[in-house]
């Protein structure tokens, strides 16, 4: 398993078992707090749940947390961050605009690397 593999315990009320996983993924798709990606679909919160505990998310930040790409969860950028910094792994960050305001880039150095 790498060092990125598993990053941190999820915080939070977190499912230990498939029947609560999809009985919060069923109660969360009834609600309005979530993106509508996830409302009336459970089956999508229990994806994001799952694709998001080995990251350290717990079940309401997970699906904060993925954007659908043609049905592939690609986490946010800043969501992708905040798991980074909170990995202890990061070493240095150096985000740069262009002078024209379009092109961003980050720099990001991994601790030992």
């Amino acid at each position: 398993m790498s060092d990125v593999a598993m990053i941190k315990k999820p915080d939070g009320l977190v499912p230990t078992t498939m029947k609560e996983v999809m009985d919060l993924s069923d109660l969360m798709s009834k609600s309005e707090m979530v993106p509508k990606i996830y409302q009336g679909k459970p089956g999508n919160v229990t994806v994001a749940i799952l694709a998001g505990h080995p990251l350290g998310l717990n079940p309401f930040a997970a699906c904060q947390s993925f954007a659908v790409i043609n049905g592939t969860p690609s986490l946010y950028g800043d969501a992708l961050l905040g798991i980074v910094k909170g990995s202890g792994l990061l070493s240095k960050i150096a985000e740069t605009v262009s002078e024209n305001g379009e092109v961003a880039t980050c720099y990001i150095t991994r601790r030992g690397e």
